[in-house]
């Protein structure tokens, strides 16, 4: 089964020359909410090491990992509190839906509509649910390839290999940063213009601003004009990747070639490390784009930095799957036949993929 958020890295290294020592198997049923919870706390560490779709990879038998990122960015999550248990079983309940049936939406594969999609189509095209929660099942469809998405690609557009980064015009990348003090910053760069220099618009957004400035950057190195801050440094290279790099704060050399998957499709990418050993960057071969970056101050892993890419517009992508989402009211009226029978599962089915391939449906 696919996991739709974000990407995995295949390799037999694990990250930072770090053996994947949490590697391991929780090993009990999941049959209430307090088992979620307890489950969620048994991959804690490990979803601090990896990350949360690397951690999904080491654990396949449970497709839907990803479930417990709810609770880990909860604020009563890192809160030592004698309600905290019960206010962390009441978000499960909350997003999840009572424990009856938890385990089926949440933590069990599927190969026909389940039961709970139903149930959640129905309960929205008579206006009990919200439009996230529906969107949540045509994804999970998506994942268990229910649903088959068209393909676009946007390779095309970029001519790459010219010892130059492989910007054009339009492009934009986004990044979500994190950190040991469980901040979670935004940061969108769109590309305005290239030619001896390559204009950026810069956005930054944190828990308690916005910042937007206009930077360039050398578009034979990839190198910013000036210092954005100092968790953010360099977020494209030139291509071919040089063998070392220097971005600023690190001398880099490329250790491995991997395979790492960003969405729905996989990218030949490039491990780079510093001599330390306690900073690394993944770095896509085609386009010298930063896929995934990693600091940690020392070995007890107590203070650490990640970047992650969580959207372009630059490599292909499937029709649909966007941060923007976008169901036409006309649509519950079709819904609705299908809950009372009218039309059935693969009609239904049917439908979706052509509305989401036209773009007329974003989830």
């Amino acid at each position: 089964m696919r996991s739709r958020y974000g990407f995995f890295l295949i390799f037999s290294v694990a990250l930072l020359a770090t053996p994947f020592a949490f590697a391991h198997d929780y090993g009990k049923d999941l049959k209430t909410t307090k088992d979620i919870l307890e489950f969620c706390e048994f991959y804690y560490e490990e979803y601090k090491l990896l990350g949360k779709d690397n951690l999904h990879i080491q654990h396949p038998q449970y497709p839907n990992i990803s479930t417990c990122m709810i609770l880990y960015n909860h604020i009563a999550w890192n809160v030592d509190h004698p309600a905290r248990d019960k206010i962390l079983i009441s978000e499960i309940e909350k997003y999840l839906g009572d424990s009856s049936f938890v385990k089926e939406r949440h933590l069990e594969e599927f190969d026909s509509v389940p039961y709970w999609i139903k149930k959640d189509a129905a309960m929205w095209a008579r206006g009990e649910n919200t439009d996230n929660k529906y969107a949540y099942g045509i994804r999970a469809m998506i994942d268990a390839s229910l649903i088959n998405l068209p393909v676009k690609d946007m390779s095309y557009k970029h001519q790459c290999n010219s010892s130059r980064v492989c910007v054009i015009s339009g492009d934009y990348l986004k990044y979500a940063i994190s950190n040991s003090e469980a901040e979670m910053n935004h940061v969108k760069i769109h590309v305005e213009q290239v030619g001896d220099k390559v204009n950026l618009v810069y956005e930054k957004t944190t828990s308690e601003s916005k910042k937007t400035e206009k930077l360039s950057l050398d578009p034979k190195t990839g190198k910013l004009s000036n210092r954005i801050d100092k968790e953010f440094n360099q977020f494209l290279y030139s291509v071919p990747v040089p063998n070392t790099l220097d971005n600023g704060n690190f001398e880099l050399e490329i250790t491995d070639e991997v395979i790492y998957r960003f969405d729905d499709h996989k990218r030949n990418a490039k491990i780079l490390k510093n001599s330390a050993g306690n900073y690394m960057e993944v770095i896509d071969e085609k386009t010298g784009i930063l896929l995934n970056s990693h600091f940690e101050k020392n070995a007890l892993f107590d203070d650490w930095q990640k970047v992650e890419l969580v959207d372009t517009n630059i490599f292909e992508r499937k029709n649909g799957i966007q941060n923007e989402l976008k169901i036409p009211k006309w649509w519950k009226e079709t819904t609705r036949w299908y809950s009372d029978g009218i039309i059935s599962d693969a009609e239904y089915l049917n439908a979706i993929e052509y509305l989401i391939g036209k773009e007329i449906l974003r989830v």
